[in-house]
C-alpha cells in the first residue's frame, strides 16, 4: 500500500570507479562511512530509516523521511565521500527524488519500490550521460500546479549551478564544508579535522559556503511549504 507522505531517496555511484579496482573495498567503506556521520548528524531525517545500500560495487541508495532535509544530507554525503583520504579525486553523482513510496525492502533498499525511488534512479541514469552530478526530480504533477516558475526547471537551473561549487572542492575544502553543513562551528569543525581556526575559514571560503548554506537554506524553506 503507497505511503502518502513525502520521502527522498538519494541514488548515487561514484565517478570513474573503475580507477579503484585495486583498492579492494576502499568505495564501499568511503560511502558507508559517509552515511554513518550523516545518520550521526541527522538523525530525525535518517535515525528510523534503513541504512544506506551499497550495491554493484560502487552505487548507494539512501531514504530520508523528510524532503527538507535530502538537500542538506545529499551535499553532506557527496562533501564526506570527496574528503575520504583512500580514493584520490573521488565523486560521487547524487540524484534526489522526492515523492511516496509503495514498499521499504529494509535488507535491501535497492529493491524498494514507489515514486520516490523510481524519480531517483532515473534521474540518475540522466546524470550519466550529461556531465551533471547533482539532480532532484519531482512528481510530475507538481508542474502542473499554476505557478510563476516551474518547480522542476528552477531546481534543475539550481544543482547546475551548485555543481560548479562542489566539482572543485579539495578534499579539505569536502572535508569542512561537510562539517559545516552539518551545523558545526568553525572551532569545533578545527578540532575534528585536527586544523587551525584560520584554516577552516580558509577552506570555507574557498569552497564557497555562503552560496551554498544560502541554497541549502532555500531549499529548506520550499520543502517546508509542501
Amino acid at each position: 500500500m503507497t505511503d502518502r507522505r513525502l520521502y527522498a531517496v538519494l541514488s548515487g555511484d561514484i565517478v570513474e570507479s573503475r580507477r579503484f579496482v585495486n583498492r579492494g573495498p576502499a568505495i564501499r567503506d568511503a560511502i558507508k562511512a559517509a552515511y554513518r556521520t550523516c545518520a550521526k548528524a541527522f538523525p530525525e531525517a535518517l535515525g528510523e530509516m534503513p541504512a544506506v545500500d551499497v550495491f554493484a560495487g560502487d552505487s548507494w541508495q539512501m531514504l530520508i523521511s523528510s524532503p527538507a532535509t535530502a538537500l542538506r544530507v545529499a551535499l553532506c554525503m557527496r562533501a564526506l565521500i570527496k574528503a575520504h583520504e583512500a580514493l584520490p579525486k573521488v565523486d560521487t553523482r547524487v540524484a534526489i527524488g522526492i515523492g511516496a513510496v509503495e514498499f521499504i525492502d529494509r535488507e535491501n533498499l535497492s529493491e524498494s519500490q514507489g515514486e520516490a525511488f523510481m524519480l531517483s534512479g532515473g534521474a540518475l541514469e540522466r546524470l550519466r550521460s550529461d556531465g551533471v552530478r547533482l539532480a532532484v526530480a519531482l512528481p510530475v504533477q507538481w508542474g502542473e500546479r499554476e505557478q510563476v516558475l516551474d518547480p522542476q526547471q528552477t531546481l534543475a537551473a539550481v544543482m547546475v549551478l551548485l555543481e560548479v561549487v562542489c566539482a572543485g572542492w579539495t578534499k579539505r575544502q569536502a572535508a569542512v564544508v561537510a562539517e559545516a553543513l552539518m551545523g558545526c562551528s568553525q572551532t569545533k569543525a578545527a578540532d575534528e579535522l585536527g586544523i587551525t581556526q584560520p584554516a577552516v575559514s580558509q577552506a570555507l571560503d574557498a569552497g564557497e559556503w555562503t552560496a551554498i548554506a544560502e541554497t541549502v537554506r532555500w531549499w529548506e524553506t520550499w520543502n517546508a511549504r509542501l
